[in-house]
């Protein structure tokens, strides 16, 4: 464990005697856990101009209880402001103007950031263009399109891959397109004359810019398959921009901007690059430079390029040779090909590559890469809980099973660790993946390569456990409750008890299981904690002294209905506030303002109570923060001459010693300050 550490990021690794096994980066930051999440979902995603389309907002605690009376602020197409119903739901509708992320937000500051957001694609109108440019023989030529937007098939595709999906509907013929033409004329203008000291005299020195003169605007009609082109007169070498636009029934116009310059002759130096491509295996690796291998399945390889297999006999000699984490195997044929089996050393990975030698020249061959097939060692680790719901300082008593690939159990180490579900909503925290952190991608180890008599390239251009619970009520949160190793046994079978903090959320137990094989798998589950009657208030860690801070409380809960009267009874000897009580309506705010901060550490203890005898329900919790007098830091350096028995001066946290000579050395702090100055 580690403690007081400075903000900042840092990088964990694991070493066995000389050698790096693992690494892994976290930060040390300040955690603000959000209250509460939000959920948005439209009933239309695909849309065009002016239509009419809902949000729907729900607003739900961690523990999965839903948050009645929250002001929100929804953007959608503009501004609204909305408020969560009994289940938390809050609509809003409006008409589409363009394509947009629709989002909303707490209209009031919460302690952590709450947000939820969501795409929309919206057309300007119901046809939509397509188009090309070209220039050539001295004219610029556009063809294009005009269809029909086909909204129906995207929006079914939409929880798929909409974004693939062709969006054209039906061609639309006889319908008007306009074009309008931009030439894009370069002008080299002098800007200044330059003094070349070694030739000297003075030298004109020019700047370019580009300036767009419009040509016209030609009117097209799209034929009976939708098709329209357009051929006009273009100087030579210069560029031009089309703007194809065009109106739908309902008035609304949609535009294309089409750019087209001379092509650019490219030579094909890559399709001369030989390479190992797979010839057998699945067939959709065939040909491929990468594969995912079981031990024992055959590596067939070729080296070839764009146009063939290279050549056999002759003077032609392949050298193929293995690399993993440096130099493996070597071996010299008379053909571009290569055979092996997947071998338990080649795991996880091994690069195959080569060098053809003509007799005259080595032309390199790009490598294979051939992977190591991680499903056949995949474990799956199932957790059971014996409740869905606890309440806080309650104990959880959870079931592990592991089964391998076959469905078989079998006995694993496994790690569990309880996070709370809030750091994964705000992307402090993530499930681990231990099958590919062990069987994770390793290097080569070849470091360069060089050819002394490379082949030349024919470059010519082509032709086109924390437990709550106390006198101060929930008194005790956490962000991680468990991290326990257990071992699961001949049935892959294991039990493991904690108990939860004060929380009101849910925890995240993720497990990682490995085996002596070896296997690894991961499993996960949520483990709900709430209470039918809870007070909420929003607090900051940390105030200065001169700050004014207004405490906002709210009491929510399944156990209370829209308008129930609620008492909060507020004490805090820190802060000199006497018992305080507030009154108050189920899930609407109070505020309440505190007393003059002083510098230090304070605790405030908040009672919340609704109903009377044997139905009342209650909730009391105890928050800290601290006050300080200044957020401002300061860098400090200190100069010590070392003598038997000097101890250097140090400070909080990190501190940087930088030895140098006695005499220049004394200068070196303000020499560093006058540099970053």
């Amino acid at each position: 464990t580690f403690s007081d550490l400075p903000y900042g990021s840092y990088i964990l690794q694991l070493w066995s005697g000389g050698d790096r096994i693992a690494d892994s980066w976290f930060n040390v930051a300040v955690i603000r856990k959000p209250a509460y999440q939000l959920a948005i979902e439209t009933d239309r995603h695909v849309l065009l101009a002016g239509d009419s389309v809902t949000l729907t907002a729900r607003a739900t605690f961690f523990d999965g209880v839903s948050v009645p009376g929250v002001d929100l602020t929804a953007n959608l197409f503009g501004e609204q402001r909305i408020t969560t119903d009994r289940a938390g739901v809050a609509t809003a509708t409006a008409k589409a103007t363009s394509s947009s992320y629709v989002s909303v937000q707490p209209t009031l500051g919460e302690e952590g950031e709450i947000s939820a957001s969501a795409s929309l694609l919206v057309f300007p109108a119901s046809v939509r263009l397509d188009g090309e440019g070209t220039i050539g023989a001295g004219r610029v030529t556009v063809t294009g399109s005009l269809h029909t937007v086909a909204v129906e098939r995207l929006e079914q595709a939409w929880d798929r891959d909409a974004w693939s999906v062709d969006p054209n509907g039906p061609p639309v013929a006889g319908s008007r397109v306009t074009a309008e033409i931009t030439e894009l004329v370069p002008v080299r203008v002098k800007s200044r004359g330059v003094y070349d000291f070694i030739a000297k005299q003075v030298v004109d020195q020019y700047e370019s810019r580009i300036d767009r003169v419009a040509r016209g605007t030609e009117t097209l009609t799209s034929a009976p398959d939708g098709t329209f082109s357009l051929s006009v007169p273009a100087t030579a070498d210069h560029s031009y921009d089309i703007v194809l636009s065009t109106t739908d029934p309902q008035g609304r116009t949609t535009r294309l901007a089409v750019y087209a310059s001379v092509p650019w002759a490219i030579p094909d130096s890559w399709s001369q690059i030989p390479r190992l491509e797979a010839t057998c295996g699945p067939e959709d690796e065939l040909g491929q430079q990468s594969a995912s291998l079981a031990l024992g399945d055959p590596l067939c390889l070729v080296a070839r390029d764009d146009r063939g297999d290279l050549p056999s006999g002759g003077s032609n000699r392949y050298l193929f040779f293995t690399a993993q984490r440096g130099l493996r195997d070597v071996v010299v044929r008379g053909t571009p090909n290569f055979e092996a089996r997947f071998a338990t050393a080649d795991i996880p990975n091994l690069a195959i590559a080569g060098v053809r030698f003509t007799g005259e020249a080595m032309v390199p061959i790009a490598s294979f890469d051939a992977s190591f097939d991680t499903a056949v060692r995949e474990l799956t680790v199932a957790l059971a809980t014996d409740r869905e719901r606890y309440a806080p300082g309650e104990t959880v008593t959870v079931d592990v099973r592991t089964t391998n690939r076959a469905g078989r159990a079998v006995s694993a180490s496994v790690v569990l660790r309880a996070v709370d579900e809030k750091l994964f909503a705000i992307g402090a925290a993530y499930d681990q993946d231990p099958l590919g952190g062990l069987y994770g991608w390793v290097g080569t180890g070849m470091l360069w390569t060089h050819a002394s008599h490379p082949l030349p390239l024919d470059l010519t251009p082509p032709g086109g456990d924390t437990a709550g619970g106390g006198d101060e009520g929930r008194a005790v949160f956490v962000d991680s409750l468990v991290f326990r190793q257990v071992t699961t046994d001949a049935q892959g079978r294991a039990r493991v008890s904690f108990k939860v903090s004060d929380d009101l959320t849910s925890w995240h137990l993720s497990a990682a299981a490995m085996t002596s094989v070896p296997e690894a798998g991961s499993g996960s589950i949520l483990i709900p904690v709430g209470l039918p009657f809870f007070v909420e208030t929003t607090l900051a860690p940390e105030y200065l002294v001169t700050d004014e801070p207004i405490l906002r409380l709210r009491a929510y809960g399944s156990g209370l209905d829209d308008g129930d009267p609620v008492a909060f009874t507020l004490t805090s000897g820190s802060l000199g506030l006497s018992r305080t009580t507030i009154r108050g309506t189920a899930f609407e705010d109070v505020a309440v303002p505190l007393p003059k901060l002083s510098v230090g550490v304070h605790a405030i203890t908040i009672a919340g109570s609704s109903g009377g005898g044997a139905a009342t329900l209650s909730d009391r919790l105890t928050r800290r923060f601290t006050v300080v007098q200044s957020r401002l830091v300061e860098t400090r350096t200190a100069y010590t001459v070392l003598t038997r028995g000097a101890v250097p001066e140090g400070g909080p946290g990190f501190t940087t010693y930088v030895f140098s000579d006695a005499g220049r050395g004394r200068y070196l702090s303000n020499l560093q300050g006058l540099a970053a100055s």
